[in-house]
């Protein structure tokens, strides 16, 4: 059984993140067992927001501080078609 930080419960709920949560996110999970998890997760990401689909990309993207805003206020009724297509 794996015991997860209280900073990782709280990311699992996207609204009650804050800044630390990902900058802490990004030092912490580049040596556990959720790297693949959040490398996937992360491409998806880039691709709903029409970003290139790498980890490079990801990292920035997860600097940024309107990240979580990004995601909160995304349109998911008007996915542009050339990103569904991809799939």
């Amino acid at each position: 059984m794996h015991i997860l930080h209280p900073h990782t419960w709280r990311c699992l709920s996207l609204q009650s993140m804050v800044p630390r949560d990902v900058s802490e996110g990004k030092a912490v999970c580049i040596v556990c067992v959720c790297v693949r998890a959040l490398q996937l997760t992360m491409e998806g990401v880039c691709t709903l927001l029409q970003e290139r689909p790498d980890w490079e990309t990801a990292k920035r993207l997860l600097g940024e501080a309107t990240f979580i805003k990004k995601l909160v206020e995304y349109d998911k009724d008007n996915i542009p078609d050339k990103v569904t297509l991809i799939y």
